[in-house]
């Protein structure tokens, strides 16, 4: 609605040592304007596990019919 990027991103270290570096020394910066927050990736969740099953008309009577 506004028109402005989400600013979501990725960056990759080549050492676990340099991204903590760019962590403590961007996390919380001013940047464009903006305040920038820099975590750790985590792992994307499994959505199998989430999956709401699909309707498939009304329930099948139950009992001596």
């Amino acid at each position: 609605m506004t028109s402005r990027s989400k600013g979501f991103g990725f960056v990759k270290f080549a050492s676990e040592e340099e991204a903590s570096k760019a962590r403590e020394e961007m996390n919380g910066k001013v940047l464009n304007g903006r305040v920038i927050y820099v975590d750790i990736a985590k792992a994307k969740q499994d959505r199998a596990a989430d999956v709401v099953p699909i309707a498939r008309g009304p329930p099948k009577p139950v009992g001596n019919t």
